[in-house]
């Protein structure tokens, strides 16, 4: 919404998911799942649901008119890799990761 109030068109904008985690390892409660679309919560496969945040993202940017070909998302779980920090994972004494947005004007 940011971009297109800055006159950008949708169709030019390319995104980029960076590493996020996954739905096996995203567990949620009652009260997070009933927010969102039964499309992104696996409520069968686990004994308590997990929430597709990627897919919701994505669903998201292609709903906001981005082309689904300038969408690229990366596949590593934070949680899983130890390679990324994870709150869910460390807790608290984590570390944090960080975005760039850049605009062409």
């Amino acid at each position: 919404q940011k971009m297109v109030s800055l006159n950008a068109d949708p169709k030019n904008i390319k995104v980029f998911i960076s590493p996020c985690i996954s739905q096996k390892q995203f567990e949620v409660g009652d009260e997070v799942a009933e927010k969102f679309p039964d499309d992104f919560v696996d409520r069968t496969s686990y004994s308590k649901p997990h929430f597709d945040i990627k897919k919701f993202i994505e669903f998201q940017l292609l709903r906001a008119g981005i082309l689904e070909e300038n969408i690229e998302i990366h596949g590593s779980c934070t949680f899983s890799d130890s390679e990324f920090f994870s709150y869910r994972r460390d807790g608290k004494r984590s570390g944090r990761m960080m975005g760039i947005i850049k605009l062409n004007t």
